[in-house]
């Protein structure tokens, strides 16, 4: 469960390691690399930013993580091809979560 003020949703996401940012596209990866160093950092996919805050930059804004945890956004990357093993996955977070 993803919430961000009163919008709540279940969403899939993966805890992992920093460099998994690598998997991402080329110019994701390189605005990504650093992105999940922070143990309360979290990015989103592009469509979850999209059903979050609109058109709104999400970067900075703190989310809640299963009503737990507080989370930042430290980015946003394309969402991944429907072919990927990870195409349904929308948020990406380190994994000392798990």
């Amino acid at each position: 469960m993803l919430s961000h003020g009163e919008k709540k949703f279940t969403r899939n996401g993966r805890f992992c390691e920093p460099g998994i940012t690598e998997m991402l596209s080329p110019e994701n990866a390189q605005r990504h690399r650093a992105s999940l160093q922070d143990p309360s950092s979290i990015i989103l996919s592009q469509s979850a930013a999209e059903a979050f805050f609109g058109d709104e930059d999400p970067t900075g804004k703190v989310m809640r993580l299963d009503d737990k945890l507080d989370v930042t956004v430290s980015g946003v990357y394309e969402d991944l091809p429907h072919n990927s093993t990870f195409a349904d996955v929308s948020f990406l977070a380190p994994g000392n979560y798990s």
